[in-house]
């Protein structure tokens, strides 16, 4: 091994955020333009082409760029949250809950990716559930639930966790979850009596995504500010890095 150089990483969690939220409004404003290009266009050969480049960067699509910078977004918590638990000096049942939020998070990247929420809408679930124009889309009643049992399991995380850090990741977790979730009721109401073709129906899903965006940014900020103040990164000549994460005590 060779000399080893240590160094404060500025992570700036503020800048990271900041990034990253602007890069969500841009997809976000460019998949809007293109659903009012597609539907207000009707060129005949030309509208084919515009509808083909909308359904590229639709919020709302699944397997194009927006959903892959969804993906990318939840695979940083994960990530995140895997570090502090490898790193976290403190208590054994808080670094196993930081392996088990890195853990859903993973999860959440993995169903961004392939969309399973949408096997809970078959017409079998149906007739188990209570459905009307709101619940067309029947997952969210199971969504919702599991999301009100994660919130019981980590509210003694959620106090063991600084204020501010605590604060930010449940603002986080009412921004994704109501967006995933309520405005997706929302939507269902709207399909039910307009269709999924109008203005209406486009805004409310557009708001939906980009709530959900916003909600791992800021989950993804306070991670960030979480252990900017402990972090430390050590470069060695070979350029392996190794990430420690100092106790609140050697401050």
């Amino acid at each position: 091994m060779g000399k080893v150089i240590t160094s404060s990483a500025n992570l700036s969690p503020v800048r990271v955020a900041t990034v990253l939220l602007c890069i969500a409004l841009f997809l976000t404003l460019i998949s809007l333009l293109g659903m009012y290009a597609e539907l207000y266009t009707d060129y005949g050969h030309v509208h084919r082409y515009v509808q083909h480049i909308a359904d590229k960067i639709n919020v709302n699509s699944e397997s194009n760029i927006p959903t892959f910078y969804s993906v990318l977004l939840l695979l940083t918590g994960s990530i995140l949250c895997w570090l502090i638990s490898r790193a976290r000096t403190g208590a054994t049942w808080l670094r196993r809950r930081w392996a088990m939020l890195a853990f859903i998070f993973l999860l959440l990247s993995m169903e961004e990716a392939a969309s399973f929420h949408d096997l809970l809408n078959i017409s079998t679930l149906k007739t188990y559930l209570p459905t009307n124009r709101f619940l067309r889309w029947t997952w969210v009643i199971p969504g919702g639930l599991l999301a009100l049992t994660v919130f019981m399991l980590y509210i003694p995380f959620l106090r063991a966790l600084p204020r501010r850090t605590a604060g930010l990741i449940l603002l986080a977790g009412v921004l994704f979850v109501g967006g995933a979730v309520g405005f997706e009721m929302i939507e269902s109401a709207i399909f039910t009596v307009k269709g999924g073709f109008n203005l209406s129906f486009i805004l409310t899903a557009h708001a939906e995504e980009l709530l959900e965006m916003v909600g791992v940014i800021l989950f993804i900020y306070a991670l960030l500010d979480y252990i900017e103040p402990r972090w430390l990164v050590s470069v060695c000549r070979h350029g392996a890095v190794a990430t420690e994460l100092l106790d609140d005590t050697a401050e």
